[in-house]
């Protein structure tokens, strides 16, 4: 199983907030207008660094069961 979590933020910061919600923010309080450098269809998709823990945790539970057993991850 491979798992590609997209960016991250948490406990730490991330690289929207740092280099985008911070800066557009900033650009607000001065009354200067913020432009980022991407397309009107870029989305971004992040994922909380807690939730990327629990998948991991739900892939090991699977991936760590007997073969056949019809053991799910707990919840």
């Amino acid at each position: 199983m491979v798992i590609r979590p997209p960016m991250l933020y948490g406990k730490s910061g991330s690289f929207v907030a740092y280099f985008h919600l911070d800066a557009a923010y900033e650009a607000a309080k001065k009354g200067k207008v913020f432009e980022a450098l991407v397309t009107e269809d870029t989305r971004w998709q992040t994922i909380h660094q807690d939730d990327v823990g629990e998948a991991y945790r739900l892939v090991a539970e699977v991936v760590s069961a007997p073969a056949g057993s019809s053991r799910t991850p707990r919840a």
